[in-house]
């Protein structure tokens, strides 16, 4: 992990400074004035977004190409895992919704849920849709449609439908309400947006690479 650290710095501060010289350099012919100063100052100050960003492609690309194994090379823990091992931990799958189409979401869904139910671990996972929509159309269609998904899959997969009067916090604070309500109830927990599509294969193997490592705190794909 330390030598991972160092060499992100080593290569985060090198391209900061050579693309603040770059563009000092470009700024001084003429000399430098209050309003090339203050240029570069606002260039440094939204560099660090840009840089990390392309310290992250460049690590990726060389990870890609040269890596046996790029996932485990990023995530020791996924290196572990044979891709048969028994779920065990009971799992939350929170979908947070703000004034989406239903049926969108549904389509998207389903199958996931087909997937897992055929895995043989549905009793582990609970799908909690969690709505903050504030448009009284959309809510009506929802609920409605959420129903009817709820109870076409009665018996199969824990399905529970929460929409919020009061969006305090917006996104946050909808998962914050769930963290409070019903995290005590489960030890994982995979979220989705709303436009997500997620094979099962996906959510069981987040869920095996989570129960192989007790430290792991956030998994996630990556970007």
């Amino acid at each position: 992990m330390f030598a991972r650290r160092a060499i992100f710095a080593t290569l985060f501060s090198v391209t900061m400074a050579g693309s603040l010289a770059l563009a000092a350099l470009a700024l001084s012919p003429g000399g430098y004035g209050i309003l090339d100063l203050v240029a570069l100052l606002l260039f440094a100050a939204t560099l660090p977004w840009m840089v990390a960003g392309f310290c992250n492609a460049v690590i990726g690309f060389v990870i890609m190409r040269f890596s046996p194994d790029p996932v485990a090379a990023v995530i020791p823990a996924a290196g572990l895992i044979q891709g048969n091992e028994p779920v065990t931990a009971s799992t939350a799958i929170l979908l947070c919704v703000r004034n989406e189409q239903p049926a969108r979401i549904i389509r998207n869904l389903e199958p996931m849920l087909d997937g897992i139910d055929a895995s043989g671990y549905a009793e582990r996972f609970h799908l909690y849709l969690l709505s903050d929509t504030n448009d009284s159309d959309f809510a009506a269609v929802e609920e409605a449609q959420f129903s009817e998904l709820i109870a076409r899959w009665r018996n199969r997969i824990a399905i529970t439908y929460r929409r919020r009067t009061e969006n305090t916090g917006f996104k946050a604070g909808n998962i914050r309400e769930f963290c409070e309500s019903w995290g005590s109830r489960h030890e994982f927990a995979v979220t989705l947006d709303a436009d997500s599509f997620m094979p099962a294969d996906a959510v069981i193997r987040l869920v095996r690479i989570m129960q192989v490592d007790p430290r792991l705190g956030i998994l996630q794909g990556l970007i």
